[in-house]
Formats: structure tokens, sequence, C-alpha cells
């Protein structure tokens, strides 16, 4: 038996909305590997400072500004910042970026 014009169009609608069920489902938790060339001795940016415990932070906080692939400061979090005194800088934050206890 032949496939009609409205079934074939009723199938395609609900294929489209069980793709679309299915895409917003959230994503089960997996395991990231992340190969550095030594051992982590600590998660603490202020601990101890490392090249493997640097390159992993990286995948965990955020930077005030960053180097970009030409070696110019770009802002991160800050979206500016100024010297105060040659000890002193004072760095706005962009909107919406909070500290770690929420202010």
């Amino acid at each position: 038996m032949p496939t009609t014009l409205p079934s074939l169009k009723a199938a395609l609608l609900l294929g489209a909305a069980s793709f679309g069920l299915a895409a917003a489902q959230p994503a089960l938790a997996q395991d990231l590997t992340i190969a550095i060339g030594g051992s982590v001795t600590s998660l603490d940016p202020h601990f101890y400072n490392a090249s493997p415990n640097n390159g992993l932070g990286t995948h965990f906080f955020d930077r005030l500004t960053e180097l970009d692939a030409n070696a110019q400061i770009r802002p991160m979090l800050a979206e500016s910042w100024k010297v105060i005194e040659p000890t002193l800088w004072e760095f706005k934050l962009r909107p919406g970026v909070k500290w770690h206890d929420g202010r």
C-alpha cells in the first residue's frame, strides 16, 4: 500500500519531534583524560607553581587577563585595568563575574 502525502508529513514531524526530545536530554557523565608531562601535586593555584599544576588548572580556573597567539594581553574576567601605583592595580570585572563565595 503506497504512503499518502499527509501520512508521510506526519511521520516526518513525529521523527523531528523525537529527535528534538532526544537532543534536549542532559549529557551523561563521562570520564575525561588529560595527558600532562608530570605529576599534579595540587589544584590550588596559590599552593605550588609547577607546570603540571598550572596546565591542569587552566581547565578549572579563569584568569583576569590572558595572552593571545601574538603575546598581546587580552581581557578575560577583567574588562579593563589600570595601574594605581607601581604595586597596585585596579581591575574592573565583566558583568556577571562572581567570586568563589558568590559575591
